[in-house]
């Protein structure tokens, strides 16, 4: 710190964090920890941390005012450091709201991100031209995947009337409007339990999903129109799902995979990810330990 004397103001009082500001619980927390840090290695944290934390203590009443908060990930998902991108992310302070749950990060977003474009397994999806996100909340997958498979077009779906525009919000803090990767990049309502056949797209080869299963009720529509997804004969080369989900309760994951079974659908990869200590990556941080669960679903017959 004494070689940047600079380094806290321009990463605290940067104008990415003043126009989109993060969430002030975990901002606090942030700072506690890196003044925390300093004092360990005998560093005197400056006037700029001690300063921004008086306000971040300040505004913990503000966060009951606003409902919504933003979230940078600096090339999270991008090994590739010399791109010089980042993910910006509108979310509510409430994981529900509006009665849903869409409007807020969780935790199997940042996995199946992480996996799709920053894991060994990310070449496998590098030529994948169109990738329709179901459930797609916030569009963590989906817009790290576009940003990362720049010629790839990407649909983002969900239901909700909020989520829809929180997504549509979303994709044009993270694409130029000017720009033809802009059009390459669609939100579309997609109701699970109420949509027409023809209306459902016809090209994607990847569908992706995140943390869809945890509602029993859904699982039977949802298992039905993955079917139709998976078995589109427009695809010569075949249809792919890809689908993460936290394992809060092993029976429902179990519940799920016999709904999905029961309609021919058979699941061809699994991968196992376990978080302990609270840190995913050295970049995300969780509350708890959690485990997740990817699983590469197909068509019964399809090899």
């Amino acid at each position: 710190m004494q070689q940047f004397p600079n380094l806290d103001a321009l990463v605290f009082r940067s104008p990415a964090s003043v126009r989109f500001p993060p969430k002030s619980e975990w901002f606090r927390a942030l700072l506690k920890r890196l003044i925390g840090r300093m004092n360990e290695f005998q560093f005197d944290p400056s006037d700029v941390l001690y300063e921004s934390l008086c306000a971040s203590m300040t505004s913990d009443s503000e966060d009951g005012q606003h409902e919504c908060f933003f979230r940078i990930f600096p090339n999270l998902f991008d090994s590739d450091l010399s791109k010089a991108s980042y993910i910006l992310l509108k979310q509510r302070v409430q994981h529900i709201s509006n009665g849903t749950t869409g409007l807020s990060c969780w935790g199997a977003s940042f996995v199946l991100a992480n996996f799709l474009t920053n894991s060994p397994h990310s070449v496998a999806f590098s030529n994948v031209s169109h990738a329709l996100e179901l459930g797609a909340g916030c569009g963590l997958v989906g817009i790290s995947f576009a940003a990362s498979n720049a010629s790839a077009k990407v649909t983002l779906s969900d239901a909700h009337p909020a989520v829809l525009r929180q997504l549509r919000e979303n994709v044009a803090l993270n694409f130029d409007c000017s720009r033809s990767s802009q059009s390459l990049v669609s939100v579309e309502r997609l109701d699970w339990t109420d949509f027409e056949r023809r209306t459902l797209p016809k090209d994607a080869e990847l569908i992706i999903a995140a943390d869809v299963i945890f509602d029993p009720s859904l699982f039977p529509p949802f298992a039905q129109l993955l079917r139709l997804l998976l078995c589109a004969e427009s695809v010569p080369g075949g249809v792919v799902a890809l689908i993460c989900c936290t394992v809060r309760d092993k029976s429902t994951v179990d519940h799920f995979l016999r709904i999905i079974e029961n309609h021919n659908i058979s699941v061809r990869a699994q991968y196992n990810c376990y978080f302990r200590n609270g840190i995913y990556g050295d970049q995300i941080a969780f509350r708890l330990p959690q485990r997740f669960v990817l699983k590469f679903f197909f068509p019964s017959g399809y090899f």
